[in-house]
């Protein structure tokens, strides 16, 4: 059988073993992993003003005509930052880890990239009741089961020493019923994350929906007002192009990565930011009188990632 070309990525020169930061000479992988609806029978959830928990889907320019506006939004921010031309985008939307065929495709353009960015824009199953099971069509899968059916990519061993950086939304839909979560129950959960190196996990479970609330701002006798969320979303990073707003942790994490304060530094250094950032648009959002006293979490991230990734090529 007839061999391919050689992974020159997988070559590290001894200044680039030994540097503090990641190597980015080459191309850099973008994945989207996508559930457009939520499993189960459809649910009302007006009472908190929502007629459907389904993502917000928009156009898009790729092999893919529409996708969630958190694939195009971070796609826009990838492509700002590295390029157009030195990204490797795979989009699936309502992925199946059934599907072999789309798997293979990804296993032959990961090699010769620097580094990956594996999105997961979907649902917690039962609200991580049993474990953080994620969604995908047809079924669900516990998180680290996730993380071990990427591990046996063939492409994995060209990964060696590079990012892995797993952005995970999971709308949890429970919090769309807010009337049934009381005070006492506690708001961390644990969950299994791989203690492989170099990898990198932020997840939030806060549902895409809430993200369309309109923000609020304090008078001088700290009396609430609210004003329209399209007018904070602009200031926020929030607003797509098309008018549809994204999850708030794709709100952070564009927001911070482009703000001139934070753009120049590494990933892990600016997770407290990304996460305050967070915190920052739920403490200004009104969701309702409903949500008083609900305590909405702000996203969790872990990381042993060994050395600095910057969001440019060096």
């Amino acid at each position: 059988m007839a061999r391919g070309p050689p992974d020159n990525s997988t070559i590290f020169t001894q200044e680039e073993f030994e540097s503090d930061s990641y190597k980015m000479k080459n191309k850099v992988m973008t994945v989207y992993f996508c559930l457009h609806t939520p499993h189960g029978p459809p649910q009302s959830y007006k009472p908190v003003g929502i007629d459907t928990p389904n993502k917000c889907i928009v156009p898009f320019d790729g092999k893919v005509s529409q996708v969630d506006v958190d694939v195009k939004t971070m796609n826009k921010f990838y492509s700002e930052r590295f390029g157009k031309e030195q990204l490797v985008v795979m989009v699936f939307p309502n992925f199946s880890w059934n599907d072999k065929e789309e798997l293979e495709k990804l296993d032959k353009k990961a090699k010769g990239c620097d580094a990956f960015f594996f999105h997961f824009f979907t649902y917690l199953k039962d609200g991580g009741k049993e474990n953080y099971k994620l969604e995908f069509a047809g079924e669900a899968l516990p998180l680290d089961e996730v993380f071990e059916k990427i591990k046996l990519l063939k492409s994995f061993s060209s990964m060696a020493l590079k990012p892995k950086v797993f952005i995970i939304q999971a709308d949890d839909l429970n919090m769309l019923k807010p009337t049934v979560i009381t005070k006492a129950v506690p708001t961390t959960k644990k969950y299994r994350i791989p203690s492989d190196a170099d990898f990198m996990v932020i997840m939030s479970t806060i549902p895409q929906v809430l993200a369309s609330k309109p923000r609020t701002r304090r008078t001088e006798e700290n009396q609430p007002v609210v004003h329209p969320s399209d007018q904070s979303s602009h200031q926020t990073g929030a607003e797509n192009s098309d008018g549809q707003k994204c999850s708030l942790l794709v709100q952070a994490i564009v927001n911070i990565q482009t703000d001139p304060k934070f753009k120049d530094d590494d990933l892990f250094s600016n997770t407290p930011e990304i996460l305050g950032r967070v915190r920052e648009i739920v403490e200004k959002t009104d969701f309702g009188d409903k949500y008083k006293d609900y305590p909405i979490p702000v996203p969790t991230t872990m990381s042993t990632l060994t050395k600095f990734l910057y969001f440019k090529h060096q």
